[in-house]
């Protein structure tokens, strides 16, 4: 467990790297409720450098943060955004499951492309625009306190095979599962409040 409310974004980074050549894979970090941009990239960037890590085998949970930031100017400022950043891709290959137990909002592409299989955020209010797109998520309950899935949030996630949403969900956006290709199952919950489905949301599943 490494508590990182106080440390800047270099002194996390060395503190993950650390973690990481003595062989911990299974990382908890706590933050402040609304991180730093640079403390995600720092975590991001240490799990890049560690050359003993192997595809997912990293259980990463995220304490403390309410707010997983937008992905600024989509050039790989959140965890499974594509970068300009030496081997920054490294990441979305090595973390097999990602826990965010306080997390009320996850911004726009905050895990594209990402093969991340599992995210778990039980508090979670609000998702952003193709917060996974074209991830490798394989299965998702979206909890009660979501009341909408936005456009294209799991566009392309061709291994997402079952979904699960809770009664507090009213809208889903258009495009949102367009090609998952492995969807064969949606549940709705008991007293589905669902009054509005967009253009292709299950188009080519």
């Amino acid at each position: 467990t490494i508590d990182a409310r106080a440390m800047d974004a270099t002194t996390l980074n060395c503190a993950v790297d650390e973690a990481l050549k003595l062989g911990y894979t299974n990382l908890a970090i706590t933050l402040t409720a609304n991180p730093e941009i640079e403390k995600i990239t720092a975590i991001r960037r240490a799990i890049c450098d560690a050359e003993s890590i192997s595809d997912g085998s990293i259980n990463l949970t995220l304490a403390g943060v309410k707010v997983i930031p937008d992905a600024r100017n989509n050039k790989g400022d959140s965890f499974g955004e594509k970068s300009e950043i030496n081997g920054a891709l490294e990441i979305v290959t090595r973390i097999a499951s990602i826990k965010l137990p306080d997390v009320e909002y996850i911004g726009d592409y905050a895990f594209q492309s990402c093969t991340v299989t599992s995210v778990k955020a039980p508090a979670l209010q609000e998702l952003g625009n193709l917060v996974f797109y074209q991830s490798g998520i394989t299965a998702i309950t979206i909890p009660a306190t979501v009341t909408g899935i936005p456009d294209r949030a799991f566009q392309n996630c061709q291994n997402l095979a079952s979904v699960e949403i809770m009664s507090g969900v009213t809208t889903i956006g258009a495009n949102a599962f367009h090609s998952c290709t492995a969807l064969k199952s949606v549940k709705f919950a008991s007293g589905s409040r669902l009054e509005y489905i967009g253009e292709f949301a299950f188009e080519n599943t």
